[in-house]
């Protein structure tokens, strides 16, 4: 990867629907290199997918975080089942006091009681649930600066 790549990722970062020819014009490049080096960067795995953002606040969803404690050295065996709520958009193991974190999406607070009671503490291995409702988010985006991906030469 190099500065050009990089670049391009800073690019489709801001803004995932900017057109080959913007990203050309703003890099020097022509626009078939931009569409190779997009579709490398694509096939080696550093764009994985392209997203939109939802402010699911304005539509009247609840955003929360759960934290779940496993026993033992279970945890691999808990997230198939949790990742198959339609509810969890992300489960991820973490270290500290709990094994695992989950984003949750629920259009109520009794949903959300109704994920964690009746479907996440019923899994075997399930030592406690915490659970954190998002009320705003103030910042997001919370991602490195890409200008790390480069090496600075001595």
């Amino acid at each position: 990867m190099d500065k050009t790549d990089v670049e391009i990722l800073k690019i489709l970062k801001k803004n995932s629907r900017e057109n080959l020819a913007t990203i050309a014009d703003r890099l020097g490049i022509s626009k078939a290199t931009a569409s190779r080096r997009i579709a490398k960067l694509e096939s080696g795995g550093a764009i994985s997918s392209y997203s939109l953002n939802i402010n699911y606040s304005d539509l009247g969803i609840i955003r929360s975080l759960i934290s779940i404690q496993i026993e033992g050295t279970f945890v691999n065996e808990v997230i198939d089942p949790i990742r198959s709520f339609p509810e969890i958009a992300a489960v991820s193991k973490v270290f500290g006091d709990y094994s695992l974190i989950c984003e949750a999406y629920t259009r109520s607070v009794d949903e959300l009681y109704q994920l964690i009671q009746e479907r996440i503490v019923k899994l075997p291995n399930i030592r406690n649930v915490d659970v954190s409702i998002i009320i705003s988010t103030e910042a997001s985006h919370f991602t490195p600066d890409l200008d790390i991906l480069v090496k600075n030469s001595p």
